[in-house]
């Protein structure tokens, strides 16, 4: 069934388009930083430090992050699961599906578990794609890295730096598309499930200024992965966060599958 759903999810065309965004955007922060963009660090002496000479595969890889989660990677992971249940109930091939393959939970659970593998690619994608280019044009040389957040040059660990960043962005990732689920079960269109998605993290982003609410917002969390830049590493920070961004997923999963059980297919 898995298999199934994989083929049917890679049919689409959107879920191309994303990795070709993601590609996109990879060449324009390269056209950028070739383009001799002003990237000097003023210093409290007055004097400067030209970054560019540091500029490296690291560099890109990391800050392709910064540009993107904000935006781009959570629009591209709505993309591609924002018709997961609403394509099958508009061209109504969800009834027979159930006919043939009997049971609710197994066809909710396979669709789950294939949102989660490709929003996992689609970051793995990016983190791959990001490296390989920033190699291609500036290589892999320079032994330190540009934090994005903070630029100046400091020593980068694969363990500490960025695989950390890539698995906490993941769990960001992962629970807007589980939101992005419970909207498709419950709309009607896959324009419909993608506005609400993206309007829910907007509306909970803004009202995540509020401090009395902004700890039992998700929202407030999507930001973790930006921690791993950070010296020293608050560890428990984030695990914590990302606890409470899995605890939000599995709610989300959780009410999309009591609406799915309830949903009328008989049309």
């Amino acid at each position: 069934m898995l298999a199934i759903e994989l083929y049917k999810l890679f049919k689409q065309r959107q879920i191309y388009y994303t990795f070709l965004g993601t590609i996109f955007l990879v060449v324009i922060l390269i056209i950028v930083a070739k383009s001799g963009a002003n990237l000097e660090l003023q210093l409290q002496t007055g004097s400067t430090i030209d970054l560019r000479p540091l500029i490296n595969a690291y560099f890109v890889m990391g800050f392709t992050l910064t540009i993107g989660m904000p935006f781009l990677l959570p629009l591209f992971v709505s993309l591609n699961t924002s018709n997961i249940f609403t394509r099958e109930f508009a061209e109504g091939t969800i009834k027979t599906y159930l006919v043939r393959i009997g049971g609710r939970k197994r066809i909710f659970i396979a669709k789950v578990i294939v949102n989660i593998v490709i929003t996992s690619l689609l970051l793995l994608f990016t983190g791959i794609i990001s490296f390989s280019l920033g190699a291609l044009f500036f290589g892999t040389e320079t032994r330190t890295f540009i934090s994005p957040l903070l630029p100046i040059p400091i020593p980068f660990s694969w363990e500490d730096n960025f695989l950390p960043a890539y698995f906490y962005s993941c769990v960001c990732l992962i629970t807007v598309a589980s939101l992005s689920v419970l909207w498709s079960v419950t709309s009607n269109s896959t324009g419909e499930t993608l506005l609400k998605t993206l309007s829910t993290v907007i509306l909970l982003n803004v009202l995540s200024n509020i401090q009395r609410i902004k700890p039992f917002l998700f929202t407030s969390y999507l930001d973790i992965w930006s921690k791993a830049w950070s010296d020293p590493i608050p560890w428990a920070e984030l695990n914590r966060s990302s606890l409470i961004l899995l605890l939000h997923s599995l709610g989300f999963i959780v009410l999309a599958y009591l609406f799915f059980a309830k949903k009328d297919v008989t049309c």
